[in-house]
């Protein structure tokens, strides 16, 4: 899913002809995601704005099925995107007690912060991100 066609097409053709995958344009932070067992949002939420951020992550968490998983990236306040002459607008940036307040009630597998100097498809920037896999119920393994 992506608000920019040109995205989607770019996807199809990476992926060449494979029927599972399906594309949709839409704007995420309207998104109603249907019960899941996986949600995965690979750097895409900080482009929902912050006044809609609160909104779908509630949804997301109530699609989540017992003993699903999210894996998500969001974007930290030290992201060069946020602040100063590379900021961009109408993105949600996180410190990290923001970003464990929004796991509360999840049990927490990674939770890693990084910080890195990299590119981006605006060039380069300082990334500041957490790579978070997080589950709904306890998970145990059992003895083989």
């Amino acid at each position: 899913m992506d608000l920019e066609p040109a995205a989607l097409e770019l996807t199809r053709e990476r992926t060449g002809d494979h029927s599972q995958l399906s594309t949709h344009q839409a704007d995420l932070a309207e998104y109603e995601p249907p019960a899941a067992d996986l949600i995965l949002a690979s750097a895409s939420l900080p482009f929902v704005p912050p006044e809609h951020f609160g909104t779908l992550w509630t949804r997301l968490r109530a699609a989540l099925n017992p003993q699903g998983l999210m894996a998500v990236h969001l974007f930290g306040d030290r992201d060069s995107w946020a602040h100063g002459d590379s900021a961009v607008g109408g993105m949600t940036f996180h410190q990290r007690a923001e970003a464990e307040a929004l796991l509360e009630g999840l049990e927490i597998l990674q939770l890693e912060e990084q910080e890195f100097d990299g590119s981006s498809g605006r060039g380069p920037k300082h990334w500041h991100r957490f790579s978070i896999i997080a589950g709904t119920h306890p998970r145990h393994s059992e003895p083989r």
